[in-house]
């Protein structure tokens, strides 16, 4: 059932984002490509293409393509993680184990290199003052047949990690509007420009994140003093079968006379203006009824709007001068049906929904199969009307590189993420114990140290609390090292 709106949104799907492309989730963002990055101290590649019908080129095609300039980009990282429960791998995300259970009463301490990252950029020659690009990274965080001691090993799990899909999207510059295709961070949020300082692989929880394929519109407009970028995407639909895209749109304003340093996750110095951002998200959802054989569906709007602030505290003129320097970021965000959007996936422990069991089936029968949408993001209550989830989350970051080269800095970030509607929906069984949490809170605190330019160690201690639907409380802390050789 579709009976609510959100008036804000449609207004900002008016605006439009900055062409902010894809920076890795820990890695050092590239620049935008409209001003290509110069390479690093290691080899250009060289690619042979197939040559392009010879049309309207003024010299061969394959002159054209050796044009290009293929550069090697990213980093091989370390990280020990110790948590004082047995619930989570590497990323935060879902429920903490309770403490009734084993698993809520013990540790656990990981070694992992699933986040190291590698990659290509492109940068093809400029035609008729158009300027073509791509950029394709792969990490190791990819889905494996099974977790520890649930279809794989630990050993494999942890040692033969699988290959994903990180970042991968094509673009072409043009004086007028920038093109982009692929997989990205999404436009909500203005991501990944006000993302915080972490050693925590990003998202850290209750945070605007997320990755999606989409197709994007977008310019930049620049000034001395003001900066202005503008966009809007067509996004992946969280469900194929509503047959209905997202629709995103950001804005960002940048004020040039204001600047500071920040690095983005846990590599990667950046100079930016004093920056505000506002971004919305307005989707549909078509979910098929709960009966034994589904006949026809219920419909409901999901709806988002992102508000964002770079602020830097203690200004930096430069890059090469970056000591004794502060900034903060602030990410606000609220809807419904928008889950998927925060935190990288934010179930918080809600199960997938079924059809209804056919009349007199026999115990052990197949269960019934899942409806056709992922779990979390709209539900059916015990009446049989659609809801979608409702979200807020506010999330606060603040950096300081210490007196100096700039090439030490400590950092603190606080996320708190609640859903008002969770309980109404799925109301607990009287003195049964939840699975499925309401709100949560994150507090962190850490250290970078640029020992040398391309090679760097990281500390952080982390505390994660949750409340769930049965008012009890679970709190899981994580101290963490991490090492990173930046290429």
């Amino acid at each position: 059932m579709n009976h609510r709106t959100m008036s804000i949104v449609p207004a900002v799907l008016l605006m439009f984002a900055t062409p902010t492309f894809a920076w890795a989730q820990q890695a050092p963002p590239p620049p935008p490509p409209a001003t290509p990055p110069p390479p690093p101290d290691a080899a250009i590649a060289h690619q042979d293409v197939a040559p392009a019908p010879q049309i309207f080129l003024k010299e061969p095609a394959s002159a054209m393509f050796a044009h290009s300039k293929v550069t090697l980009i990213n980093f091989i990282e370390f990280d020990a993680f110790h948590d004082s429960t047995q619930t989570y791998q590497d990323s935060f995300g879902g429920p903490i184990v309770r403490s009734n259970t084993y698993g809520g009463q013990h540790g656990r301490e990981n070694f992992l290199a699933r986040n190291s990252q590698f990659g290509l950029q492109v940068d093809g020659p400029e035609f008729w003052g158009m300027k073509p690009g791509a950029h394709c990274r792969m990490d190791f965080m990819g889905q494996q047949p099974g977790t520890p001691q649930n279809g794989t090993s630990e050993y494999s799990f942890t040692n033969s990690a699988t290959m994903r899909l990180f970042h991968c999207f094509g673009y072409m510059n043009t004086p007028y509007v920038d093109v982009m295709g692929g997989i990205t961070y999404s436009l909500l949020g203005n991501e990944p420009f006000f993302f915080p300082a972490s050693l925590t692989f990003l998202p850290i929880p209750g945070m605007t994140f997320t990755r999606t394929v989409q197709f994007r519109l977008s310019h930049q407009f620049s000034t001395p003093h003001i900066d202005f970028f503008i966009g809007a995407a067509a996004g992946r639909p969280p469900q194929r079968d509503a047959e209905v895209p997202d629709g995103i749109g950001a804005l960002r304003i940048g004020f040039n006379d204001w600047k500071g340093a920040h690095t983005i996750g846990a590599v990667g110095l950046r100079i930016d203006p004093l920056s505000i951002g506002v971004s919305g998200l307005m989707r549909t959802f078509r979910v098929q009824e709960r009966a034994v054989n589904p006949t026809s569906s219920n419909t409901e709007n999901g709806a988002a709007i992102s508000l964002d602030a770079f602020i830097p505290i203690i200004p930096a003129k430069a890059l090469t001068d970056t000591g004794n320097t502060m900034a903060g970021t602030v990410d606000f965000t609220t809807g419904y049906g928008y889950s998927d959007a925060v935190s990288s996936n934010t179930t918080a422990g809600i199960p997938a929904q079924t059809r209804l069991a056919a009349p007199g089936a026999a115990p052990g029968a197949a269960a019934p199969a899942q409806l056709d949408i992922d779990p979390g993001i709209a539900i059916y209550d015990s009446q049989g009307f659609l809801h979608a989830v409702k979200w807020q989350s506010i999330q606060f970051g603040l950096q300081y590189r210490l007196p100096g080269p700039g090439n030490l800095w400590i950092y603190g970030n606080y996320a708190y993420l609640k859903s008002d509607n969770i309980a109404t929906l799925l109301p607990p069984k009287p003195g049964a114990v939840s699975t499925i949490f309401k709100n949560q809170a994150f507090v962190s605190a850490g250290l970078g140290w640029a020992i040398i330019p391309n090679f760097q160690v990281g500390f952080e201690y982390s505390k994660l609390d949750q409340t769930f639907l049965d008012e009890g409380t679970e709190t899981n802390h994580r101290f963490s090292f991490a090492t990173y050789y930046i290429y």
